[in-house]
């Protein structure tokens, strides 16, 4: 800034005026915005030379200007626009306060406000989503800055959010978020905050053990630093959330046979972002059936029966095996009717509740029992004896320990064990009707009885044991005619019915018994056949009074001694001696016109030590006359007996007679 002195120039002109005037000040240099805030700018410059009062300072942002002065080579423009740029000019000012120099700009943007409300709206795996609060005033852009405590990254975007991506799961991140004024460089203050990534879905869950209350969960430990997994369900209606610091977990107090759905996440370092949830779902096992019994069975058939569980069950498997064949079925009732089995066999049977997902399946309930033994087949009498039967039978079908064989002998039940098919029952009375029952014992020992089969027979009667015992009479009445005479104490047996009688002859003095002899007839012994023979065979009538004895005519050919229907004759005898044996039946059966020696109940007792003979011819006059003169005698007899009675009769009619003729004439 010059300063002229016009005084002296112009004095010799006129000395009573003169006019001062200044030069413009010089530009003002080295202006420079600092201290750039999102209100203030910091303008400094360098004084320009020579002289200067003051400084004008103008600023606007395009549309609004304002100005100030100062004194000072530095000032600071406030109430500004955050983020808007600003066209700043200082001039010097001359002495005179009005003259001034030329104008110096400089352009600068006030800082952009920093911006607000910064949240995270979305949380993944691998991102996370921000979201802010548009900033007062202007600004170009945000900036986005993001680090994980070792790695930092940015990024810039126009909006008012920004989704930050491949990022490490459960990892804690501090985001960081400034407005960028339009010259890419005035960055305002940031806007921060931490938030974690949600920790990875866990992966490979599974089931790794069901008991009835508990099961037990394993899955993939993760891979980043998580606090803890939660796992989720439902028991009762009640949601329940359990923890685990290690990738396995056991859940406990649980109902059998229910199902449950459990959700397993993650949680991160914050104990607070929860990554997805795995989800799995199990049926704790049913819990055991309990009384399982056999309540029936049968030669092919089992019926079972047991207690509901505790808990829930879709249904039961039901599972048998006789140690060499399994077989299963189901049933959703708590009985089951198992057929088509053997008779006679054990059988193992195992019961166990199955879940509604038709595979978890309880405990099972076990037992073995064995089906009834086959009933006994072919029960037939062997061989009787008037002290013992024996008794045979078809073997029967499965594995028998033993057979039972039960009567009752004297009003007491005897139960006799055989090993075998055959048994010869002793000690029995004779002539007695006895019914037996037989059947078998499966291999537990008297638990498992099959069906008994029954048959009846008598034993045989009692006959004298020795020749001497057999007490009879025999006379001859004819040429081929005897008597024979026995004691009707033979008949009448107090055991069981005599229900009919015969009589052997034999012509040979050194024949044993055989009951051989029994279907030997007459005819037989005429054709020469046999020395033996059956020639008297009459059924016992009960109903006929009979005395002591019991008489029998042999050769008399009287039918009256033969049962009808047979081939049995009682022929003459002829001139020899005869041996003589009684034959009493319990039972008899005539087949062929001939008596069933394997089917009659018979004893025959030892040949007598008396013989028959007929009368000899040689003495046969006498019989004759008496024969003649017998009948005539008797009538004579009857004749005189007639006479007498008539006389007698007479007699008392007159002498009736006179007593009523007195009687009138008294009168």
């Amino acid at each position: 800034l010059l300063f002229f002195n016009f005084i002296e120039m112009h004095s010799f002109a006129n000395a009573d005026h003169y006019t001062i005037c200044f030069t413009d000040p010089d530009v003002v240099t080295s202006l420079c915005g600092s201290n750039k805030t999102t209100s203030s700018v910091s303008l400094t410059w360098n004084a320009p030379p020579g002289n200067s009062s003051l400084f004008i300072i103008n600023w606007t942002d395009g549309s609004v200007s304002n100005s100030s002065n100062t004194s000072e080579l530095s000032y600071i423009v406030t109430g500004l626009a955050a983020g808007v740029n600003y066209t700043f000019s200082v001039t010097a000012v001359a002495a005179d306060g009005q003259t001034t120099g030329a104008t110096t700009q400089v352009s600068a943007f006030t800082k952009p406000d920093v911006t607000s409300d910064l949240s995270v709206t979305e949380i993944t795996a691998s991102s996370l989503f921000l979201n802010w609060t548009e900033p007062i005033g202007e600004r170009s852009f945000f900036k986005v800055q993001w680090s994980d405590g070792s790695i930092t990254l940015n990024s810039t975007t126009s909006n008012t959010s920004f989704n930050i991506t491949d990022l490490n799961p459960g990892v804690s991140y501090t985001c960081l978020i400034s407005a960028v004024a339009a010259d890419h460089l005035k960055e305002g203050e940031a806007i921060g905050l931490s938030a974690y990534t949600k920790p990875d879905t866990v992966s490979n869950l599974t089931v790794v053990n069901v008991t009835t209350s508990s099961i037990l969960l394993s899955w993939t430990q993760s891979m980043e630093k998580i606090s803890h997994y939660v796992i989720q369900y439902e028991n009762n209606s009640t949601t329940i959330n359990n923890t685990a610091e290690s990738a396995m977990i056991n859940i406990t107090d649980l109902t059998p046979g229910v199902q449950y759905t459990f959700r397993v996440f993650a949680v991160a370092g914050d104990n607070k972002t929860e990554g997805n949830y795995s989800c799995i779902s199990a049926y704790t096992k049913p819990e055991v059936a309990s009384d399982l019994s056999v309540t029936e069975i049968t030669t092919s058939s089992l019926f079972l029966n047991w207690t509901e569980p505790i808990g829930e069950r879709s249904f039961f498997k039901v599972q048998w095996s006789n140690g060499s064949i399994t077989l299963n079925s189901t049933t959703s009732n708590t009985s089951f009717n198992i057929t088509d089995l053997n008779p006679g066999v054990s059988y193992t049977f195992l019961i166990s509740a199955v879940a509604a997902d038709n595979i978890t399946e309880g405990e099972a309930i076990g037992l073995s029992a064995y089906t009834k033994p086959d009933t006994v087949s072919n029960l037939t009498v062997v061989n009787v004896t008037a002290s013992s039967i024996l008794l045979s039978w078809t073997q029967s079908s499965g594995k028998i320990l033993y057979y039972v064989i039960q009567y009752e002998n004297n009003s007491t039940t005897i139960n006799n064990t055989a090993e075998s098919t055959m048994i010869n029952i002793t000690d029995l009375t004779p002539g007695v009707l006895y019914t037996f029952r037989v059947f078998a014992v499966a291999e537990d020992n008297k638990k498992t009885k099959g069906s008994s089969i029954c048959i009846s027979a008598y034993t045989k009667p009692p006959v004298p044991s020795f020749p001497d015992d057999v007490e009879i009479v025999v006379t001859p009445m004819s040429q081929s005619v005897i008597t024979l005479e026995f004691s009707d104490r033979l008949l009448n047996n107090t055991n069981a019915p005599i229900q009919a009688y015969g009589v052997l002859l034999s012509t040979d003095p050194n024949s044993n018994i055989s009951s051989n002899f029994l279907t030997m007839t007459y005819n037989d012994y005429l054709q020469g056949n046999t020395n033996t023979y059956l020639t008297v065979l009459k059924l016992n009538d009960d109903s006929i009074t009979r005395s002591n004895m019991i008489k029998i005519e042999i050769g008399s050919n009287n039918d009256a001694y033969i049962t009808g229907n047979t081939d049995y004759e009682n022929g003459p005898l002829t001139n020899q001696e005869y041996r003589m044996a009684l034959v009493l039946f319990t039972y008899m059966k005539i087949e062929d016109r001939l008596v069933d020696i394997q089917q009659s109940v018979f004893s025959v007792a030892p040949f007598a030590s008396i013989t028959g003979k007929p009368s000899d011819p040689k003495s046969n006059t006498a019989p004759i006359v008496l024969a003649v003169l017998l009948p005539i005698i008797s009538s004579l007899l009857i004749i005189i007996i007639i006479i007498i009675i008539c006389h007698l009769r007479s007699d008392r009619f007159q002498l009736h007679h006179n007593s009523g003729q007195d009687k009138a004439v008294t009168e």
